[in-house]
């Protein structure tokens, strides 16, 4: 029996793809701020690991359904911290995610040092 071609859970393709336009259609929805901190992040972290076309895949895969807001926010956080002397994409998009999965908690917390209410900026 050969190796199967999709995943049946998930239907993700295992063939051959061309990696780097798929990363790159991914990274096209995002605006001119977010696309360059990521792209920042990305070569950040390929300095010092090592980074297939298919891991940025994984990566932007795996963070596609955030907010480009968290994504952003993320981005930053990894950047600031300076973990990616470390660690590599994986640990980006945990941070992404964590930020996603937190963001009432964090709104709340931002609530109690500030005042208020917080007040999302919205372009007009």
């Amino acid at each position: 029996m050969g190796k199967p071609l999709y995943c049946p859970c998930c239907g993700y393709d295992f063939r051959n793809k061309n990696w780097v336009k798929e990363s790159n259609d991914l990274l096209k929805r995002y605006n001119n701020e977010t696309y360059a901190i990521v792209k920042k992040s990305i070569n950040a972290s390929s300095q010092y690991t090592t980074v297939h076309p298919e891991d940025v895949y994984k990566f932007l895969r795996g963070i596609s359904t955030c907010k480009e807001d968290v994504v952003f926010d993320g981005c930053k956080t990894f950047l600031r911290k300076k973990h990616y002397q470390l660690k590599g994409l994986n640990y980006v998009k945990y941070i992404i995610l964590n930020l996603e999965r937190n963001e009432e908690q964090i709104r709340q917390r931002l609530q109690k040092v500030i005042g208020g209410r917080v007040k999302e900026l919205k372009d007009e």
